[in-house]
């Protein structure tokens, strides 16, 4: 957004729901894409006469619960295996 400064991204890594233990779909980067939907806010603020710049952020991943498998066990308990839990983080931060 322009006027504020904020910056949004979101991507959505595609899990195969086949798989118990889904592998990234591009095994040869060096980076693992992270499956689900995820969106990371960064919005700068003022740094009041200080030098540097402080920035508040959110990341939020995992929003649609992608990749939850349910496995139920031999005495009739349910789990949940999961490869990357849904998590909501926020922050403020400071570079000098």
């Amino acid at each position: 957004i322009p006027h504020t400064g904020t910056r949004i991204s979101a991507d959505y890594g595609w899990i195969d729901p086949q798989t118990l233990i889904p592998l990234h779909v591009f095994t040869t980067q060096t980076i693992a894409a992270l499956p689900g939907l995820n969106v990371l806010v960064r919005q700068p603020l003022p740094s009041f006469g200080m030098p540097g710049r402080f920035e508040l952020t959110a990341d939020l991943r995992n929003m649609l619960a992608d990749g939850y498998t349910p496995v139920n066990t031999p005495d009739g308990h349910r789990m949940l295996i999961v490869e990357s839990p849904r998590a909501i983080r926020g922050g403020l931060k400071f570079t000098f």
